[in-house]
């Protein structure tokens, strides 16, 4: 990800409110990565909302849908996914993304870099 930063890409993230990284998974991630991300987040290379409630997990680019994937019963999300390169799939994704992002506050960092 921040490869495609630095090829001039703008990166859109987006969680629910509240989301925290684990110390675990920063630990792996390693300080020196961490730090770069939390630049990028600071110079609004890497954009971030925070809906109350994300009801679906998609994964897209400008010409295919990766990942989509949407939450059972109990509000926790399914990681079997859904992927397609049709024109109408892509579009129904980038609507979905942008009536969330648009109706979500800005997200915060919650991580410490040493």
């Amino acid at each position: 990800m921040t490869d495609a930063v630095d090829r001039g890409v703008k990166i859109k993230v987006m969680r629910p409110k509240g989301w925290r990284l684990s110390e675990d998974i920063a630990k792996r991630i390693g300080d020196e990565l961490l730090g770069k991300v939390l630049k990028q987040i600071q110079e609004g290379k890497i954009l971030q909302r925070e809906p109350d409630i994300v009801p679906v997990f998609m994964a897209f680019n400008e010409k295919e849908v990766g990942a989509l994937s949407f939450a059972n019963l109990d509000g926790e999300l399914d990681y079997l996914a859904f992927k397609s390169k049709d024109d109408r799939a892509h579009k129904w994704c980038k609507d979905l993304f942008d009536e969330i992002w648009e109706n979500s506050p800005k997200g915060e960092v919650r991580v410490k870099v040493a």
